[in-house]
């Protein structure tokens, strides 16, 4: 008799994720390659701050980026909750952070620091709807860099 097993070998899996895109493909191929006892789901926002005028001193660096970027990261944390919830009726483990810097560089470190086996990225629909951001030339700065297998998903 023979036992069938099916093995992973994606022990962690990034997904960095924006509040506009549809995650749902990127977030049932990590529960496709992963298995609940091995493999851990890391959802990453990225807080990409624009230019600013010189400010005068910290405080004011610290109120302006509040007053810009609080809502967007209450948001953030509200998005990867649900998301998370997803994955966890699933019994897949998994965590979300959010994380400040260039959305590219910000990606590979975080690859890096957590030792991600996978990268997905969920597909990108416009540019409008990323604010002009380039979310394309990001997922190709990511595919070209990353020092692990990175999965560059279409729309459906």
């Amino acid at each position: 008799m023979t036992t069938s097993r099916r093995t992973t070998m994606f022990a962690k899996i990034l997904i960095p994720v924006e509040l506009s895109d549809h995650p749902q493909q990127a977030l049932e191929l990590a529960m496709t390659l992963g298995r609940p006892e091995t493999t851990e789901v890391m959802l990453l926002y990225v807080v990409e701050p624009r230019p600013r005028l010189a400010l005068e001193d910290e405080d004011d660096l610290k109120e302006d980026f509040l007053d810009r970027y609080g809502a967007l990261v209450h948001r953030a944390h509200a998005r990867l909750g649900r998301l998370l919830a997803s994955l966890a009726a699933r019994g897949i483990p998994g965590r979300g952070a959010v994380a400040y810097g260039h959305r590219g560089e910000t990606i590979l470190r975080i690859a890096q620091e957590t030792a991600a086996d996978l990268i997905i990225l969920p597909p990108v629909e416009s540019a409008a709807q990323h604010n002009g951001c380039g979310a394309a030339p990001v997922r190709a700065e990511v595919a070209a860099y990353a020092r692990c297998p990175v999965l560059l998903l279409a729309a459906p």
